[in-house]
């Protein structure tokens, strides 16, 4: 059953895939945003990123637009999220301010309920970007609030989730990327008190496939040829459930942009430092494809 369970899911993942990454469909839509948008839109750009593990997978299509000369950034998409037992479908849209060295807005998600489980969340961020002759950095910063409605035995159970989470990243002569980045989340009940300690919280991470009280890390990317990156990096993640901590080591290529369309992949290593865990190191793969007009 549990197989059929996956290859069920794998099928509905393929369409979902497949739907998102159609360029023709890709094509279509940025056109369709550029002809509503008239003279006004700036740039179009679609993306489909996928992440599987083997307790999850997660996957979503998006498209995003600037309008009023680049000073107006909005966007929407959809979500899937799987356990290989059951599916989850939500949206999410963005609505932001890009000025030439100031960004803020707000990302927005929902699922609604699905299986006794749901999700929203609102993350009002900000954006600090300032380029030199040859470097230039990014820095930011936001405020993620989310709740999740959780399947119990009986009936399901609300958590809150307040993350603050920051990131810094520099790019040298166009040849080098260095960056960092941390977040600490709380949470209402805690996943490590005796009702939650046992349940699905897959919809409250952000890293390393378990739900997060904070973690640290940072990478390096190197251009080895004009449309190839190589990047390396790694994480600390100390996990909200008391269940001990990990180090995630992650490796990941980025090709392109050719004609607008870039694709990278990345696996992270997940090592979790708890000797008592029956499991001590998990993969997470990574998929992402954009197109850019």
């Amino acid at each position: 059953m549990v197989r059929d369970a996956k290859q069920e899911t794998g099928q509905r993942l393929a369409r979902f895939l497949l739907w998102g990454c159609d360029m023709r469909k890709l094509l279509f839509i940025a056109m369709a945003w550029v002809n509503v948008g008239g003279s006004l839109a700036h740039a179009v750009e679609l993306r489909s990123e996928l992440a599987v593990g083997k307790e999850f997978v997660y996957v979503t299509n998006g498209a995003e637009t600037e309008l009023l000369d680049g000073q107006l950034g909005i966007g929407a998409g959809l979500t899937m999220v799987s356990d290989y037992a059951t599916e989850r479908y939500g949206a999410h849209g963005l609505i932001e301010y890009r000025g030439a060295y100031l960004s803020a807005g707000v990302t927005a998600t929902f699922g609604p309920r699905q299986q006794r489980r749901s999700w929203a969340s609102v993350d009002p961020h900000a954006e600090l970007h300032v380029e030199g002759q040859r470097w230039s950095v990014r820095a930011d910063t936001g405020v993620l609030l989310r709740r999740i409605d959780v399947a119990a035995p009986v009936g399901s159970i609300s958590v809150d989730q307040l993350q603050l989470h920051v990131g810094a990243q520099a790019t040298i002569e166009g040849r080098w990327r260095v960056g960092a980045l941390a977040l600490y989340s709380f949470y209402d009940p805690s996943p490590a008190g005796a009702r939650l300690r046992d349940l699905d919280l897959g919809l409250a991470v952000t890293l390393a496939g378990r739900p997060e009280r904070w973690a640290a890390g940072a990478h390096a990317a190197r251009r080895l040829s004009r449309p190839l990156w190589l990047e390396l990096g790694i994480t600390g993640v100390v996990y909200a459930n008391g269940r001990g901590s990990a180090l995630v080591p992650r490796a990941g290529l980025l090709l392109g942009p050719w004609r607008g369309i870039s694709i990278g992949a990345s696996v992270d290593l997940v090592a979790d430092l708890d000797p008592l865990v029956e499991e001590r190191v998990r993969a997470i793969g990574g998929l992402e494809l954009e197109y850019e007009r």
